[in-house]
């Protein structure tokens, strides 16, 4: 929620500014108004975490951050019953809190409804950010309200990104180095991929028995024991049984816990952990990156032969790379959204059980070298995360076994009547296969037992955003890697077919809930341009500097290497830069592609166990980046032609900056 802004005044009715008030004022952290006071102006807006600006003898002489508004119990009969309490008063100086800054222009900066003679004044946000920084900027709640502004716009930043990765399906984000390209495409994957909430359902979906878990704090490791109806049962490293409920789980995973420094000891902490842990499963399954080079090809990013060892043998199989990996995964996703929830409901049941099924044969292997089915010479060799792989010691037709996929053999055994006898079952897919495939179903059915009632699932299975991230995408030649796959970036859910072909099937589809993120440097000159089929697929967004995140000791730097590429650094709308370019650059280039961005001037100032990092520690930070990042830059730009200079002021900068 966005805060509001009100100069306050002192005073009491029928009298001037008076001592009285403001004493009492400093005394309550609180701004107080007598109850019969005429012109309140906006009092009764004012809200938890609006700012109030206290104006005495008009002048500006404190600000406060409100934490509650009330009438108080007036023991005394006097009146002065209204407070707005305020964490605490932030004065322009401590020891003389009558000393304050002018309030020029105020008039001109009071919200319409206002009231020109309101004792509570609505003013406009800039006005008040202005004003609290003259006041003093050297406060927690002044560092507090840039880093939400800061926050704020990055968020309205994203979800623009957002909003039109949505309609265009993969975007470039284009600019100069040091803009925070790759970082920004990062935050627009992990707010695309990652909810807000979980449900109870989802719960149950992530967590796996026997999964290790690490705790909130990293300290210790959890084993998940069971995942109950509303309980998740825990063993810690010494196995101590624990658990957690899901709402205590969700309510972690809303808060984030483990970010904002809210973790607890005792049975909290168990529901941090899952909470976490249910936070990165989105983040690593449900987002990739990658970065091009020139040498990149198809064979490396869509599909391609791979050679792996088999005991003495070299075999060679045709694999997905990340590409058709991560757009296999999408695809079915997208399927399984849009099915049937009764049929959803079946596959559900179907895929935990062959979860427990799958432990139960891994273990046998890892003691035996097979484990044979149903009583029969049929036994499975192996099991892969989507396949098994099968043989029988008497049918040697198939030399080296079958494989058959998890989601084929789905589709076979719940379209069998579960009480079929299967040896009579007729499949015209099925039968040169059915001397192997029988013993395998018959297996599992005396696996899974009874066959409950299927009902139709209360959640629908959501259909997920995949997001892959493409870092330096214009440094490998485009249409050679991505070969059919441009045609499908434009015609989402259409199959197009690929040189290779896995278990009999060339067709690759990018399904419409696949997004592709682009990075590209446009200083970069040294790498091929793309061309006009590849550039008509994604939209360009350009990320260009900006001051906001650099600290204030840092801006004179910002400023004296800026002003290398652009000439209107001190009028420049930096909500939406259109630089002028400096005499020093020439003149084939855009201040655009190739000034300096933000990064190299910003320093950390918490350190990797969040403790604050002193300003003299920050600007040791600055003074190496300077040195080893930003004048080597410079001095390759000067030896390109890139920065013409002009009396040694660039090699003078080089000299100062080293």
């Amino acid at each position: 929620m966005e805060r509001k802004y009100y100069v306050c005044s002192v005073g009491e009715p029928g009298k001037d500014y008076v001592e009285d008030n403001f004493d009492r004022i400093i005394e309550n952290d609180a701004f107080i108004l007598h109850e019969n006071t005429k012109q309140k102006g906006l009092y009764y807006k004012v809200t938890i975490n609006d700012i109030l600006l206290l104006k005495y003898n008009n002048l500006l002489v404190a600000y406060g951050e409100v934490k509650e508004r009330m009438k108080v119990d007036d023991e005394e009969g006097e009146g002065w019953n209204l407070w707005a309490k305020v964490f605490r008063w932030y004065f322009k100086d401590e020891n003389q809190k009558t000393s304050g800054i002018s309030t020029y222009l105020i008039q001109e900066n009071t919200l319409q409804g206002s009231g020109q003679m309101g004792t509570v004044k609505g003013i406009k946000q800039e006005f008040g950010l202005k004003k609290i920084c003259e006041i003093n900027q050297n406060t927690d709640l002044y560092i507090k309200i840039q880093t939400e502004m800061i926050y704020s716009k990055l968020m309205q930043t994203i979800q623009e990104k957002i909003e039109l990765l949505k309609y265009k399906k993969q975007i470039i984000l284009q600019g100069p180095p040091g803009t925070g390209k790759t970082r920004l495409a990062k935050q627009i994957a992990h707010s695309l991929c990652t909810p807000t909430t979980i449900s109870e359902t989802e719960i149950k979906e992530i967590l796996i028995p026997n999964t290790i878990i690490r705790s909130a704090k990293d300290y210790v490791d959890y084993k998940i024991i069971s995942i109950e109806s509303s309980l998740v049962i825990l063993q810690n490293e010494v196995g101590n049984p624990s658990n957690s409920n899901f709402v205590d789980i969700i309510k972690a995973y809303q808060d984030k816990t483990w970010e904002n420094g809210t973790l607890e000891n005792g049975s909290a902490s168990f529901a941090d952990a899952i909470a976490k842990h249910i936070y990165n499963y989105f983040q690593l399954n449900f987002s990739k990156a990658i970065q091009f080079h020139p040498a990149y090809s198809y064979e490396d990013f869509v599909r391609g032969i791979t050679a792996k060892s088999n005991g003495t043998q070299v075999e060679y199989y045709t694999e997905n790379k990340i590409l058709g990996h991560i757009a296999e995964i999408a695809m079915d996703n997208f399927i399984e959204s849009k099915k049937n929830l009764k049929i959803a409901s079946k596959e559900s049941w179907f895929k935990t059980k062959l979860l427990e099924y799958n432990q139960q044969v891994n273990e046998v292997l890892n003691t035996k070298e097979k484990y044979y089915l149903n009583k029969t010479s049929s036994f499975i060799q192996a099991i892969d995360e989507k396949s098994f792989y099968y043989y029988s010691d008497d049918y040697k037709a198939f030399i080296g076994g079958l494989k058959i996929q998890f989601k084929d053999f789905m589709g076979y055994f719940l379209n069998i009547p579960f009480d079929a006898d299967y040896d009579k079952v007729f499949i015209p897919k099925l039968q040169q296969y059915r001397k192997l495939l029988i013993p395998l179903l018959k297996d599992f059915r005396e696996f899974v037992g009874d066959i409950p009632e299927f009902k139709q699932v209360s959640e629908p299975i959501k259909e997920r955003a995949y997001v892959l991230i493409i870092d330096e995408i214009n440094r490998a030649n485009l249409p050679a890697v991505l070969g059919e796959l441009i045609y499908a970036l434009e015609y989402r859910g259409k199959k197009v077919d690929s040189m290779y072909a896995i278990d009999d099937d060339n067709s690759l589809i990018l399904p419409p809930n696949l997004y592709i993120i682009g990075t590209m440097n446009t200083a970069d000159r040294s790498v091929g341009h793309l061309d006009y089929a590849i550039r008509r697929r994604f939209a360009f967004v350009d990320v260009l500097p900006t001051k906001e995140p650099i600290k204030e000791f840092a801006l004179q730097r910002f400023k004296d290497v800026s002003s290398l590429f652009i000439k209107n650094y001190d009028s420049i709308d930096w909500s939406n830069p259109k630089p002028e370019r400096s005499d020093f650059l020439a003149p084939d280039f855009r201040p655009e592609d190739v000034w300096l961005g933000h990064s190299y001037f910003i320093t950390n100032d918490k350190d990797e166990n969040n403790k604050p990092i002193p300003e003299e520690k920050q600007k040791e930070q600055l003074a190496i980046k300077l040195k080893y990042e930003v004048a080597p830059i410079l001095k390759e730009y000067l030896k390109d032609g890139l920065l013409i200079d002009n009396n040694d002021v660039i090699k003078n900068l080089i000299n100062e900056l080293s």
